[in-house]
């Protein structure tokens, strides 16, 4: 259900508390879902937690971002890693679903 959200365009991001929480699956659903998964051992951290996260989700900075890195003439790419991406003639297209406000997103380039 994970990978048919996040095609819709529906980010999960689960939350586990306590020492019996299941972390594996918690982290697999969120992973397949293209959110984060957080564990909370007390409440302190769960508070933290909840804040960080819920700004994080509220404020969406750009939704199916469409990027071209047009290289200069005479330079040649030899892979890049971060993103699914398009190569076209001296242009790298990339696709990026959403970032939210405070995130960074990284592609490497070589």
């Amino acid at each position: 259900m994970s990978i048919r959200y996040r095609e819709e365009g529906i980010n999960i991001s689960t939350m586990s508390l306590g020492a019996e929480a299941d972390i594996n699956l918690m982290v697999d659903v969120a992973v397949e879902g293209g959110g984060s998964s957080h564990f909370m051992s007390n409440w302190a951290v769960m508070e933290q937690t909840f804040g960080s996260e819920l700004d994080r989700l509220i404020f969406k900075a750009a939704r199916n971002l469409q990027m071209e890195l047009a290289l200069s003439y005479g330079v040649r790419l030899n892979q890049t890693w971060g993103y699914s991406n398009r190569i076209s003639r001296n242009s790298i297209h990339y696709s990026i679903g959403s970032i939210h406000n405070g995130d960074y997103e990284t592609i490497v380039e070589r």
